[in-house]
């Protein structure tokens, strides 16, 4: 893990209102290094742990701030498709 992926991490919790020292960060990749857990799933995995560990919902990391929309809604060509759906009878042949 490079000192890019520390910041990276450090800044995610800091949106979620959670304060790391990079000491923290290095320290818990270093050991999901020793079960070869690298790369996203070990910034993924040191984000979540150290949320949690401060008492805030892991979960907090992937609401956005869209807004809800009905698909009735949607009128603009090109953003919204027809789609038909087949009934469980039509799926047999997929199964």
């Amino acid at each position: 893990m490079s000192n890019n992926d520390v910041a990276e991490i450090q800044a995610t919790l800091k949106n979620i209102g959670v304060t790391a020292a990079p000491e923290q960060i290095e320290n818990k990749l270093k050991t999901l290094a020793q079960f070869k857990v690298t790369g996203a799933e070990a910034k993924r995995n040191a984000t979540r742990s150290l949320a949690r560990a401060a008492g805030v919902d892991p979960s907090a990391l992937y609401k956005g701030s869209s807004t809800p929309i009905h698909v009735a809604d949607v009128k603009e060509d090109g953003k919204m498709g027809n789609h038909e759906s087949k009934s469980g009878a039509d799926m047999g042949q997929y199964i």
